[in-house]
């Protein structure tokens, strides 16, 4: 079996606040891999193993902090991480995230004025130059607050109709939020068209998107039950 491991360092003790890796392969499917629930504020050592039977290679997706609830009721706080990595037999650690270089990760969406954010820090690591930190607020999605790597590298990319842009305002080059089920994504508008192949204008408005990367996103974000097309 494989296992992972993170270092991580809550600011403070959190009550029933359980820390969990996504992983994906490069199909997009997702699985969550339960590494515990946050301890004492001090550096320690997190660990799961990998349940899931996806076919390899897989990669770390997403870092999500659970906790029950629904809406703006969540504990708000911030956790200190380090070091994602894959323990070996001997003892070592084989770095997959070090949080040295480029930020490559981005706060899940909880609310269109979330106070969650993600940043790099030399105030307090537990090893190297730099580590992650992640403040959170109260709000959440399915009790999952957290960050994740886009499969787009960025918003979702969409195509909207003329209507739609007239009531919301917003154009191509622009940021839209929308809510799928109980999931809101930033998207970001590509192109503003009146016609669309299988789509009438006196239908009212739409959105266009590829599918795959709509299932992706939302697939990191709900890796326990897995959208389907």
């Amino acid at each position: 079996a494989t296992n992972l491991g993170v270092w991580v360092k809550p600011k403070e003790r959190y009550i029933n606040l359980s820390l969990y890796l996504v992983v994906a392969n490069d199909t997009g499917a997702s699985s969550a891999v339960y590494m515990g629930q946050l301890g004492p504020p001090e550096w320690q050592l997190m660990t799961g193993e990998v349940r899931s039977r996806l076919d390899p290679p897989l990669h770390v997706v997403a870092v999500q902090i659970y906790e029950p609830g629904f809406g703006p009721v969540a504990t708000p706080g911030a956790i200190y991480l380090d070091a994602i990595h894959v323990p070996t037999d001997g003892g070592e650690e084989i770095v997959i995230e070090d949080f040295e270089g480029q930020m490559r990760w981005t706060p899940i969406l909880t609310s269109p004025v979330s106070s969650d954010r993600l940043e790099l820090t030399t105030s307090d690591k537990h090893e190297g130059e730099r580590a992650a930190e992640f403040s959170f607020g109260k709000d959440n999605q399915r009790g999952i607050r957290g960050f994740y790597q886009s499969p787009t590298a960025g918003p979702l990319p969409i195509v909207i109709s003329s209507s739609l842009a007239d009531v919301t305002g917003v154009g191509a080059g622009d940021s839209l939020f929308v809510d799928i089920g109980d999931h809101r994504l930033e998207t970001v508008v590509q192109d503003v068209v009146r016609y669309f192949p299988t789509l009438s204008p006196k239908d009212g408005r739409f959105i266009v998107a590829d599918l795959d990367r709509l299932l992706a996103h939302l697939s990191i974000l709900r890796p326990f039950t897995p959208f389907r097309p």
